[in-house]
């Protein structure tokens, strides 16, 4: 992975969150956390500017990940990664804004490979013609 990417991860268990961690570390990513969708949302206006994609969890405490999506659309463009230990057809994700989606568990391949494709998708985006 490229240096100076930082991800926004969005996750609730705390072991889930430590091997999402462990990951993005194994991959030389730069991350922030947070564990529900108004910490993130937070995160999001704070730190827009610094954050390269968002990995977000469906089910968090209060405001779920499609609430938290919804509410991210309405201010940022940034890549979406949703991830889910339940099954919801890709189509639902896609169709509210994210551009990813993971079903836990996931394995380091699994995510590399979303990264990979999205930052360098973006990368591709912002450069002039």
């Amino acid at each position: 992975m490229e240096k100076n990417q930082l991800i926004l991860l969005v996750e609730d268990e705390e072991c889930v969150l430590a091997v999402m961690k462990s990951m993005l570390r194994h991959l030389k990513c730069d991350y922030i956390e947070a564990k529900t969708g108004h910490e993130a949302l937070r995160q999001i206006y704070e730190r827009e500017d610094d954050i390269s994609l968002i990995i977000l969890d469906y089910k968090l405490p209060g405001m779920d990940g499609i609430q938290c999506l919804q509410h991210i659309r309405r201010v940022s463009k940034k890549p979406v990664i949703m991830t889910s230990g339940e099954s919801i057809p890709q189509e639902v994700t896609k169709h509210i804004g994210a551009q990813g989606f993971l079903a836990k568990p996931f394995s380091i391949g699994n995510m590399e490979d979303e990264l990979i494709r999205l930052l360098h998708k973006k990368e591709k985006d912002s450069k002039p013609l």
